[in-house]
């Protein structure tokens, strides 16, 4: 939903907001951010930790700007399937939204306990899952580590600058 002036001119209305959350309970609503979050705390730790770069003008731009379209990328190859089937008049390829949806039922779906490994299991077997679900791992802990790595580096700094004074 996209609110702006014109939509509230023609009288927005907020009540499909109410099917969107149907069934969520607040800690479900909370978990899901926090995993939003999750995903942009490497941005908050970059600049802690871009003290310790031997050229921090030249490696961060390019360390960020490398990181943003390789994640790019992957975004867009894991939300769009395209087809070499025609299927309009304009193009004889057509491409449809979600890989996710085209490979798995989204009734089966709803009750799978881990949508990227069953469809990871589909698209490339077992093998193939679990060397995805490594990388996962990999780039978890990776977060979790510039987190904890970038935050003591910030107390590092301000003690060693004077800023905690002790008497």
């Amino acid at each position: 939903m996209l609110l702006t002036p014109e939509s509230l001119k023609d009288g927005a209305s907020f009540s499909s907001m109410q099917e969107w959350f149907a069934g969520t309970t607040p800690g479900q609503f909370g978990l899901g951010i926090l995993a939003a979050l999750w995903a942009y705390s490497g941005y908050n730790s970059v600049c802690a930790l871009s003290e310790e770069f031997e050229d921090p003008k030249k490696d961060l731009p390019v360390g960020v700007f490398s990181g943003m379209i390789t994640v790019i990328i992957l975004y867009i190859f894991c939300n769009l399937w395209v087809s070499s089937s025609p299927s309009s008049r304009t193009s004889s390829y057509s491409i449809h939204c979600s890989a996710y949806l085209r490979v798995i039922d989204p009734e089966f779906m709803a009750i799978s306990e881990s949508v990227g490994y069953t469809f990871d299991m589909k698209v490339g077997g077992e093998g193939f899952a679990v060397v995805l679900s490594i990388a996962v791992m990999m780039a978890t802990l990776g977060a979790a580590h510039s987190t904890v790595f970038g935050q003591a580096h910030m107390f590092y700094a301000a003690g060693r600058d004077g800023m905690f004074h002790c008497e």
